[in-house]
């Protein structure tokens, strides 16, 4: 919908400039200083505006820095630090430690490390899991050792069974044995 064009009665005190428009209207020419002289001449509504003014950017300022701390959190406060006894600086030494290992036995060519775990505490890795053979053991913790940042390597990874027991076939609770007697009769005494 076009924008009809707003007919402007210049002010006996101060005349406005205008632009000619079609249809006969004349614009006002917006931001003349004589329509904010007019308005103070009016009313004291512009006062009024610039105190709501200050009052808005002063309540607005507030509210944003009360909302930045809200986001960040205050990491500073007492309570906020890990509850294993560990700086932050630790906990995140110890989280580069573990995905610098993690990384390292993605990229070995000869092994797959898909069940070994890995954590971090104090500098010191935890290799746990299930591996292949003894090899690929002493590998992982080869690997480990190497990566630059941990006190300590401990190697708790565990060699898989060679031999899985195959299943009996048999539900859980079902006897091996032959079926039990039935009969409940009570053997009769004849005479």
């Amino acid at each position: 919908m076009a924008s009809q064009p707003v007919e402007s009665f210049p002010s006996p005190q101060f005349p406005r400039p205008t632009m000619g428009a079609p249809n006969g209207f004349t614009l006002s020419v917006l931001g003349h200083p004589s329509s904010f002289v007019e308005s103070i001449n009016d009313s004291k509504t512009p006062i009024r505006n610039m105190k709501n003014v200050k009052k808005i950017i002063v309540t607005t300022g507030l509210s944003a820095t009360i909302a930045l701390a809200a986001l960040t959190g205050c990491s500073n406060l007492p309570g906020n630090e890990p509850k294993d006894g560990r700086s932050a600086g630790r906990v995140k030494d110890d989280k580069n430690i573990t995905k610098r290992v993690k990384d390292g036995l993605q990229a070995e060519p000869v092994y797959k490390f898909e069940s070994v775990d890995v954590r971090t505490f104090g500098g010191v890795v935890q290799l746990s899991g299930f591996v292949d053979a003894a090899d690929q053991k002493r590998r992982a913790e080869e690997i480990a050792r190497r990566v630059p940042g941990p006190s300590q390597v401990v190697n708790n990874l565990i060699l898989k069974p060679t031999s899985i027991p195959k299943p009996t076939g048999q539900a859980k609770g079902e006897r091996l044995g032959p079926p039990a007697n039935t009969n409940t009769s009570q053997p009769t005494d004849r005479q």
